[in-house]
């Protein structure tokens, strides 16, 4: 697991080499570590898909979802339907979630 992989980088590092099983604050570090990863994840950089009213950004796609009038725009992933938002921001901002979480669990970020 990261986690015990990075607490152990913090025992191997600790001043005081007396210890080789990590302590409690440790085992916090590498919780607060694995927590601020998905935080550096860059946002989706966005454009205007010429084909049609929507907009793209790496395999997620934004467009008008005719039919719902509380939210308006539906999200997909990959062609995968993602969430229905009521706005463009709220939109994006779900994609940025939908891809930090996919990350961090591709990449086994998740405690």
């Amino acid at each position: 697991m990261i986690r015990d992989k990075i607490a152990a980088v913090i025992v191997e590092n600790r001043a005081c080499q007396n210890w080789s099983n990590p302590l409690p604050a440790d085992l916090e570090l590498a919780d607060a570590i694995l927590a601020a990863l998905p935080g550096m994840v860059p946002d989706l950089v966005w454009e205007v898909s010429h084909h049609s009213n929507g907009q793209r950004a790496g395999g997620y796609y934004i467009c008008i979802n005719p039919g719902h009038a509380t939210k308006p725009l539906k999200l997909t992933f990959l062609g995968e339907f993602v969430d229905y938002s009521a706005n463009l921001e709220a939109a994006k901002a779900a994609a940025n979630a939908h891809h930090r979480a996919a990350i961090a669990k591709a990449a086994g970020w998740t405690p």
